[in-house]
């Protein structure tokens, strides 16, 4: 049987050379057969075998050998050259030609068929012939990626302890609402957000879908919501909104349990406002888009973000609006938990809500304010190209050339980002993962200590390699490869470490999108619906919410006091807004105490002398509870000096009070701290 022919590897440049037609550059094809004959015209075809081969040699009247290359966009240096035309030949006892013997050498290679330049490159088969394999891709005529070029690659031959020249910056941060000369109390801040505008919208939607429902020929129960629903008033949407905070607040299993009566599960706050079925079929109206508008999926025009538009795009304008933003900002995506079926729901392994609706955000660093977001409705709403690119690159255009300091994290960063943004005006400092096209060759390479570094710089572009418990890769454009000892928890207390600047920065400031979904969390309205639309509702308005205590506390620091938790804030926001309604709480809400305080007639007169004291005082009631409240509201928690007295008190109550004007509040106003 003859054998096989064997071809020797080689270099890309002897194959180019060879192809340019140079005739100092032939490929020479090694045989290790001895005595090999010539074929000649009509030769009987060679037998390929049974391998299975799905290659067949083009028919030619031609003794010639050509040889096949093929050049791969892989990274190889070296590429296989076999003959196209080889036939089995037979092995004979003749001596071996001379290396100047023309049967010894290959003629100039010819241009490549394109059937045969197909795939990723040839095998040969058993017996002796070659087949295509690959992807079926073209590399060579008619390829898709001929004519391709390369990106240039990059140097990394940086000094790495240098720092670049940072931009100016040249925001000013500040809060851009004007309040008058007083200082606003938690609902008017939240008016700036939840305006007359919103408040309206919903009012005039949800009675348009009523109305819908209503023409729409369908039967329904007596009983139904379609059929007892009443119009809606802006008024009752208030008592709506602190119902719905109230609930975020008092946490029970079922809605219908914050109207109950029962004495473990009583609660009658919103009993006194809102009677339950009202309030339920404020809920199952709601709406804020018009239907009939709305275009179906698959068809032209489709906004797959229809039945939200609205109110996404007026709470993103009162974000930016309100504040101009701090230097130190962060980039990351948030969750609106939802199980139910929607296209664009997402899972997220490492998130409290691991299914839902993905938001991405960009937030100050310190403090979590929301300034941008974007609502993520599938791919296929996107790029096909550089998704996280084009995303960061869109979320922070209104923001460049300001000298922003931009942190995220390994998602979003890649050297072609971090290079767009320098160009803009501004730094970014994120982590990076490994495969990132443009790192440096040898970033992949593990470290063997902890606490081993190695960093590369090209420009302005720096690249970080710190080991730690493991690996930590991180790409900025306003660091170098300095370290810091910081002190960290340890078993035994803490103690100190070397860390990167680089990284400590990243964990300093790149918690703010966390923070907010924090916030959010604490006490957000929680309930089954199977429309998702309603779920995005209510997350935004506690994200608009967790804005405005941002916003409040950024006017309490203005003012020199501290900050104001989410809870007491939240509290304030619910009571204001039921009187801002006009709604006189029902009796069933004063308990005896409180009647007594509030119905019944009551004179001020002196405290009696003691034994100890001819005129003795003692604490102002309303003046302590008012204090209490501005300390656990403005201070959280900072001891507070101020301690008033009086000589003055209720008989009838044998409470301590000042004459004016804590007598009459405490005998007119329930709340008589907030004042």
């Amino acid at each position: 049987m003859a054998s096989a022919n064997r071809s020797r590897f080689f270099s890309t440049r002897e194959v180019l050379d060879a192809l340019d037609g140079d005739s100092g550059s032939e490929l020479e094809v090694n045989s290790d057969s001895e005595g090999e004959e010539e074929d000649s015209d009509d030769a009987q075809a060679p037998d390929y075998g049974d391998s299975g081969s799905d290659y067949e040699p083009e028919a030619s009247g031609s003794g010639n050998q050509h040889a096949s290359t093929d050049i791969s966009d892989n990274e190889s240096d070296t590429v296989t050259a076999i003959p196209a035309n080889a036939p089995k030949r037979k092995r004979d006892a003749s001596p071996a030609p001379s290396s100047d013997s023309p049967s010894s050498r290959s003629p100039s290679p010819q241009p490549r068929d394109p059937v045969q330049a197909r795939g990723r490159g040839s095998v040969r088969t058993r017996g002796g012939g070659v087949r295509v394999r690959g992807r079926g891709r073209g590399r060579g005529v008619g390829g898709g990626r001929a004519g391709r070029i390369a990106p240039p690659q990059r140097a990394w031959d940086g000094d790495p302890a240098e720092l670049p020249d940072l931009p100016a910056f040249t925001g000013d941060p500040k809060v851009n609402l004007d309040f008058g000369d007083g200082f606003p109390t938690a609902l008017e801040v939240v008016a700036k957000f939840l305006d007359q505008d919103f408040f309206r919208h919903v009012k005039e939607q949800s009675n348009l879908f009523h109305r819908q429902k209503k023409q729409s020929g369908k039967r329904y129960s007596v009983n139904s919501y379609v059929e007892t629903h009443q119009t809606v008033t802006i008024a009752d949407l208030k008592i709506f909104l602190a119902i719905l905070i109230h609930m975020g607040l008092v946490k029970k299993p079922h809605i219908r349990d914050y109207w109950s009566m029962k004495g473990v599960n009583k609660t009658t706050f919103a009993k006194s406002i809102m009677p339950r079925n009202m309030w339920c079929s404020i809920l199952s109206m709601l709406h804020v888009a018009d239907n009939t508008h709305y275009i179906p999926r698959g068809q032209d025009g489709h906004d797959p973000l229809y039945k939200m538009r609205p109110i996404t795009d007026m709470f993103l304008q009162k974000f930016r609006d309100a504040v101009s933003p701090t230097r130190e900002i962060s980039l990351d995506e948030g969750t609106c938990a939802f199980k139910g079926r929607v296209s664009f729901r997402v899972y997220n392994k490492d998130k409290p809500e691991k299914w839902g609706i993905k938001l991405y955000e960009v937030c100050e660093s310190k403090g979590g304010y929301c300034f941008e977001f974007e609502v993520f409705t599938g791919r296929e709403n996107q790029q096909t190209q550089d998704i996280t690119y084009h995303t960061v690159m869109r979320l922070c255009d209104p923001h460049l050339d300001k000298g922003h300091i931009l942190y995220m994290d390994r998602y979003y960063s890649s050297p072609k980002l971090y290079d767009e943004l320098w160009n803009r005006g501004t730094v970014a400092t994120g982590t990076v993962m490994a495969n990132r096209k443009g790192l440096p060759p040898h970033v992949k390479d593990k470290l063997r200590n902890k606490g081993d570094i190695v960093a590369w710089r090209e420009g302005s572009l720096l690249c970080l390699k710190w080991k730690d418990r493991k690996d930590v890769l991180i790409l900025s454009t306003q660091h170098n490869n300095a370290t810091q000892q910081v002190m960290v928890r340890a078993q035994g207390g803490r103690r100190p470490k070397q860390k990167p600047v680089a990284i400590q920065n990243y964990n300093d400031f790149m918690s703010g999108v966390d923070l907010s979904d924090q916030m959010m969390q604490y006490y957000a309205f929680k309930r089954k619906t199977l429309k998702w639309w309603k779920k995005l509702f209510f997350h935004m308005i506690y994200l608009a919410l967790v804005n405005a205590r941002c916003f409040y506390n950024k006017l309490l620091a203005a003012k020199g006091d501290g900050k104001v938790a989410l809870k007491p804030f939240l509290e304030d926001v619910c009571e204001q807004l039921v009187e801002s309604a006009g709604v006189d709480r029902d009796d069933d809400d004063i308990d005896d105490g409180d009647a007594a305080r509030l119905v019944a007639r009551h004179f001020p007169s002196q405290i009696p002398p003691t034994d100890k004291k001819q005129k003795p005082t003692r604490q102002c009631k309303v003046c302590f509870a008012q204090a209490q409240h501005q300390r656990r509201v403005e201070n959280r928690g900072r001891p507070d000096n101020r301690r008033k007295e009086t000589s003055y008190w209720c008989e009838e109550c044998g409470v301590a009070l000042c004459a004016v004007p804590c007598f009459r509040l405490f005998h007119t106003v329930k709340n008589y701290h907030l004042i």
